[in-house]
């Protein structure tokens, strides 16, 4: 038997770990977020594709700004401007210091990764913990919905079958009370007849019923019924209290871990 939470967001009640239209509204989001990644680097691939058409180079140039120079040119391709060797000077200076700033930025990115790593480590073993306390409570749910089903099933084959067969049985064996059956049932045991229709479904009621209304001993038919009947109530009562009572007490145990 499963619990039912309550989503403040949407107002609605549901089954499960997450709330269903949250998880719809977020799908669709991450959805939206990749088509607009997708768009966007189409987007660039065609941009990327022009810039190289008509900047074929490695470094700017410094006269048309054209990023048409190869490493150590000493003339512009494009706009044929002189390149002199203090343009180089000055473009090694800045990738010496780009390389230093990435280093730093990696230094600086790994220690902080190695910071948050037993943080990060400890969020994903409780994750884990997490789907598989989740995985063991639908497993749960399913085997107590068996076990209603069953008590169900029980019950069902208790008030259609057995009841009116107890009662017809139980007056039968009573003292003092005869003969109970048709006249042309078979023999039981004690020289009482029994009608062979009191082992059919549905009939059993009927005949229970005309024993009742016309029979020398139909209040004591009565009684014995309603006798029956309550012991299945009460069995019936008792094993879904008990059943609920186990359901309740290890679903707890399996959601505290």
């Amino acid at each position: 038997m499963a619990t039912s939470s309550y989503c403040g967001r949407h107002g609605i009640d549901y089954h499960g770990s997450e709330c269903p239209r949250c998880i719809n509204e977020e799908q669709h989001r991450e959805l939206l977020i990749q088509q607009e990644r997708e768009h966007e680097e189409t987007l660039d691939a065609l941009l990327g594709n022009n810039n190289n058409q008509f900047n074929p180079g490695e470094y700017d140039c410094p006269h048309c700004l054209f990023r048409s120079l190869r490493r150590g040119a000493s003339k512009c391709p494009l706009c044929h401007g002189n390149i002199d060797s203090e343009y180089w000077v000055q473009v090694q200076k800045r990738e010496k210091s780009d390389e230093v700033r990435r280093a730093e930025e990696k230094r600086r990115h790994d220690k902080e990764l190695e910071r948050i790593r037993p943080e990060r480590e400890r969020l994903a073993l409780e994750q884990e913990k997490k789907s598989t306390r989740q995985k063991r409570l639908e497993k749960f749910d399913a085997v107590f919905n068996v076990f209603l089903g069953f008590l169900g099933c029980i019950l069902f084959f208790f008030f259609v079958f057995l009841v009116p067969y107890l009662s017809a049985w139980s007056t039968s064996k009573s003292p003092g009370v005869g003969s109970f059956g048709l006249g042309d049932g078979l023999r039981g045991v004690g020289g009482n007849n029994v009608n062979p229709l009191m082992f059919v479904p549905v009939f059993n009621w009927m005949i229970l019923a005309v024993y009742m209304v016309f029979g020398q001993y139909g209040s004591l038919v009565w009684k014995f019924t309603k006798f029956w009947a309550m012991c299945g109530v009460g069995c019936g009562a008792g094993g879904l209290v008990a059943g609920l009572l186990i359901f309740v007490c290890l679903r707890q145990s399996i959601k505290s871990g």
